[in-house]
């Protein structure tokens, strides 16, 4: 389906190129510069690889661009042990060590500078950064319990004034346990609030266990630009560089250490295409912070003493020195080989890695919902659009939860205006939600919502349709025929086909359908009949299905029928409630289906008189640790964990779980596919399951 990517895409991929072009030009510049600067003749200077675009000669250099754009290089005479050197000084082999080294080290250095400078004009220009504002809270964590509001500010952290999210976290995180006094602005009056945060164990970014004190809150998307003086800011910049080589060289320690995942670690070129579109939404600052970072990262890959690689040059130049001659071309030749076959197997494993992390494969399918792909999981802002910030907001907290479409409502023309705002500082695709004034849907489409929600109860002129449509098509975005069982006279999927009927007149398929009832089974019986009228992708949901219990029942029983039917490419589940619910819900049908997995599943008995602990608390309990833990397998194959309230019919009972716990009166079994393999106290069975968890 149509989601607005192809433009995205595209401006995404025009970033990306820039952002590596500069990058790579600069490095083989730093090259050829201190080449030509030492009299070594540079016969090529090529962005990019493989079979030549377009070249031209000055003097004695060709400067070409390859149909590759993912590197360049520099090509000297005489800087190949196979060729013919003659000794003349022009040669790149024949001169010096100390002249081979500066020319070979330049390369890195220029990134290295390129790096500083852009980071010292960030500073200089303004960094933006976090404010200490409450953007949103978690459930179950002490924050909410304890009477924090979405849009307090955080003053001080026991005592601490802190004016930056990052500044603040790291005071909370680093909170020995206990009470922290926290000092709150609300609403212009400022007051203290004591909190208990909770400790929980998780991984560092080099892959190390440790303990941090959470209390539940989430960042708004209020953003202030920290201005510094002309000195300070190279000093600044400085700063940020060492610390980001410190950060970068401990990185690659704990890869090779096996502290730190290789896989988790590495991105290659795919990676970085995803980060500079993302990059690209926030805006110019936000792309040259990516550009300084990734210089920097390539001067320092750059530097590694591994062939083919300038460091390995480096290495070739000290062995030279040590022994008072070079290697042999045929010994140098066979390194090289072996070097080269490695970082073929690297960059394989590289993109292969990017693959799978950013989701290509699925998002490639998802590009032809309706043809086979993961069913999608949307939800609805339920906040006024014009207010960005709030809306912002809440899909921030939505793609946090795995929202993946989301959609809000156009009722006005701010609304439509400030998805341009929202569009900037959200990931996933925004759906405008239009009744009554087709004007709005043509105003949203401008404002870049990635499709368009009509409803044909209430937009039903042709000329206004073909309006909406002629600016879809031009934007190349999908529209959704939203049919209400509230708004229509005739039956949903008369109504459907009959609006369906214009489009096609129109020439546009580019459609989805949804047929909502706040009925179960008529909702049930309209969709398999769609589903027998037309091939369009469909998108399922029981409206208005009530409050969290009853509308959790509605929508496992309405979407359930569908999708084990093989009906449905898209799905919401409609709750009176915080909209993360809804995609927590959605996320354990598709789970409870085997459509998609989303992490662990939770195995636990009804409880009966046999049991003699709180087994209610404790399946909460792994609940909270599985959300803020990373326990290692793959989502692939994800494990099942089982909570059971009985230890002699426990392990029996949930045998085919991969690993549980039987509880006694005072004692826990933990147990793997229904053997028991230790024994442990009721109130340390959770956190010694979780032991094995991310031991294995």
């Amino acid at each position: 389906m149509g989601q607005g990517g192809s433009e995205v895409d595209l401006l995404s991929l025009v970033y990306f190129l820039i952002v590596l072009g500069v990058l790579v030009l600069v490095h083989e510049f730093g090259h050829f510069v201190t080449a030509k600067r030492l009299g070594v003749r540079v016969e090529k200077f090529s962005i990019g690889f493989g079979p030549k675009l377009f070249s031209v000669k000055r003097g004695e250099t060709e400067y070409l661009v390859c149909s590759i754009p993912l590197g360049g290089y520099v090509k000297m005479a005489g800087d190949e042990p196979g060729e013919n050197i003659k000794g003349e000084k022009w040669e790149f082999l024949s001169r010096s060590i100390s002249d081979r080294f500066k020319i070979i080290f330049a390369g890195p250095v220029t990134n290295y500078i390129l790096a500083f400078l852009i980071f010292s004009v960030i500073f200089m220009f303004g960094s933006p950064t976090m404010t200490t504002e409450v953007g949103s809270l978690l459930k179950g964590y002490p924050a909410e319990s304890q009477g924090i509001l979405a849009g307090d500010k955080i003053l001080t952290v026991d005592g601490t004034s802190v004016r930056y999210w990052e500044d603040m976290t790291e005071l909370i995180h680093k909170h020995p346990g206990g009470v922290m006094k926290i000092l709150i602005e609300r609403n212009g009056k400022i007051f203290e609030k004591d909190i208990t945060p909770v400790i929980r164990e998780t991984k560092d970014i080099f892959g190390k266990s440790t303990k941090i004190a959470l209390i539940g809150i989430a960042p708004s998307a209020k953003i202030e630009k920290v201005r510094y003086g002309f000195f300070s800011s190279f000093s600044m910049g400085f700063k940020k560089l060492t610390e980001l080589t410190f950060i970068t060289y401990k990185a690659l320690w704990s890869v090779l250490t096996g502290q730190l995942s290789l896989k988790e670690s590495m991105t290659g070129p795919i990676g970085i295409f995803v980060i500079t579109g993302q990059a690209a939404k926030l805006g110019l600052i936000y792309i040259l912070h990516l550009m300084a970072i990734l210089s920097a990262s390539l001067a320092i890959f750059n530097m590694l003493p591994f062939p083919v690689l300038d460091g390995g040059h480096i290495i070739f130049l000290a062995i030279e020195k040590l022994r008072g001659r070079p290697l042999s071309a045929k010994t140098q030749e066979a390194i090289a080989n072996v070097g080269i076959s490695l970082l073929i197997l690297l960059t394989v494993f590289i993109f292969y890695n990017d693959i799978m992390k950013f989701g290509i494969a699925e998002k490639a399918m998802r590009l032809l919902i309706g043809g086979g792909a993961p069913v999608s999981i949307q939800s609805m802002t339920k906040v006024g659009t014009s207010d960005a910030r709030a809306c912002v907001s809440q899909i921030k907290a939505l793609e946090a939860a795995g929202c993946e479409i989301v959609r809000v409502a156009v009722k006005s023309l701010k609304d439509a205006e400030a998805i341009k705002d929202i569009k900037k500082k959200i990931r996933i695709p925004l759906v405008a939600d239009i009744h009554f004034n087709y004007r709005l849907a043509l105003a949203a489409i401008k404002s870049g919502a990635d499709k368009i929600r009509l409803n044909p109860g209430n937009i039903r002129k042709r000329e206004e349709i073909a309006e909406v449509v002629k600016a879809a098509r031009k934007a190349k975005i999908s529209i959704r025929i939203g049919v209400n069982s509230g708004s229509m006279k005739d039956g949903l999927v008369e109504s459907a086909v009959n609006y369906i009927k214009i489009f096609k007149a129109l020439n546009f398929h580019d459609i989805i359908i949804s047929l909502k009832a706040s009925d179960v089974v008529t909702t049930v019986e309209a969709y398999r009949k769609m589903s027998e009228v037309c091939d369009y992708p469909l998108h399922l949901g029981v409206t208005a299905a009530g409050p969290y219990d009853s509308g959790i029942v509605k929508s496992s029983i309405g979407i359930g029928a569908l999708v084990l039917d093989g009906i449905g490419d898209t799905i919401r589940v409609s709750l009176t409630s915080d909209p993360v619910e809804e995609i927590i819900a959605a996320k354990r049908i598709l789970s409870a289906l085997n459509l998609r997995r989303f992490g662990p599943e939770i195995i636990s008995c009804p409880t009966c008189g046999r049991c003699q602990v709180d087994l209610a608390e404790i399946v909460k309990r792994l609940e909270r640790k599985l959300s803020t833990t990373d326990y290692g397998p793959s989502t692939k194959h994800p494990l099942s964990i089982a909570i059971m309230g009985c230890e002699v019919n426990g392990p029996g009972e949930a045998k085919e779980a991969d690993i549980g716990i039987a509880f006694g009166k005072d004692s826990g079994m933990i147990f793997k596919k229904g053997k028991i393999i230790k024994k442990v106290t009721a109130g340390k069975a959770v956190n010694e399951l979780f032991k094995l968890l991310t031991k294995n």
